[in-house]
């Protein structure tokens, strides 16, 4: 294929930007892309660096007390632990490497520190998190308002904004018991099949930043997305120590995990990869990875 026919092809259809999370989905692990004209686009990106600049002025405030300043930003913050033993870490695999089933030690793992945030989260966030990711209406719902304000929680009405600050500080609660990173799976719908990753949307070249404005449900595993399998879906490969851990500890086809709204990544690389599909012969997948640049 010519660098110029490859060229061609990352442009979208109508000429404008793609934005992998702005469109309207009730699918927990799928995000439903859209282009947007380009204005629109910059548009959406500028009113996320003011609304960041604000959340910096926040933490800068005299007198306001940590839950006042977190209620005041727009997003949520980075409360990670930090990780102190490097086994823990989660990298960015290579292209050829394949995409292994997440193990019953790691699921075991997760599953212990979600048990002890379950025991100690406070009955209003443990419903808003229930309510959000057991109702595909609820979820689709929610994410709809946080598209709408690109993420921006502060410019919701109250009652939206006090259900997504309580998933919010519940997911917080897994981030500072975790002291482990994550590699986690989404889908996302391309605007056209693509037969190489040259031809993926500029927007997601090697270098670009992708912001989510909405929640976000992944897997540890990816032969879990296999129902997704659309010839114009792509996976996110998404290296990251946010978010919490859904899934179970004694099987393995429930590895689910919940990523915070109003992160960014920064796009590394795309290929076609191989994956392991328990029970049958290797898949193969085309990955756009995704790192996350976000540490506050």
């Amino acid at each position: 294929m010519s660098s110029a026919r490859r060229s061609r092809n990352r442009v979208t259809p109508d000429g404008g930007a793609f934005d992998p999370d702005r469109g309207s989905s009730g699918d927990l692990e799928k995000k439903q892309g859209v282009v947007l004209p380009h204005a629109s686009f910059a548009d959406r990106a500028a009113n996320r660096e003011h609304a960041r600049g604000l959340d910096t002025d926040i933490e800068g405030l005299p007198g306001l007390t940590r839950a006042r300043r977190d209620l005041e930003r727009a997003f949520p913050r980075n409360t990670t632990a930090p990780i102190t033993n490097e086994r823990k870490r989660r990298t960015l695999p290579a292209a050829i490497e394949l995409r292994r089933s997440l193990s019953a030690r790691q699921r075991n793992a997760r599953s212990a520190t979600k048990r002890t945030v379950e025991q100690s989260v406070p009955r209003a966030q443990y419903r808003a998190m229930s309510s959000l990711i057991g109702d595909p209406d609820n979820w689709k719902r929610t994410n709809d308002a946080l598209s709408d304000v690109n993420g921006d929680a502060v410019r919701l009405d109250d009652d939206q904004r006090r259900h997504i600050q309580r998933v919010d500080r519940a997911i917080q609660r897994y981030e500072r018991e975790s002291g482990r990173g994550h590699l986690v799976y989404t889908v996302v719908s391309l605007p056209h099949a693509v037969i190489h990753p040259s031809e993926l949307p500029e927007t997601l070249s090697p270098g670009s930043v992708v912001a989510f404005d909405r929640f976000t449900g992944a897997r540890h595993s990816i032969h879990e997305l296999d129902a997704h399998s659309h010839p114009t879906d792509a996976v996110f490969e998404i290296q990251t120590t946010r978010g919490l851990y859904l899934g179970a500890s004694d099987k393995g086809d429930d590895t689910s995990h919940l990523l915070p709204r109003g992160t960014r990544y920064r796009v590394v690389n795309s290929h076609f990869v191989p994956y392991e599909r328990p029970g049958q012969s290797v898949g193969e997948r085309l990955v756009v990875q995704l790192e996350d640049i976000d540490t506050d």
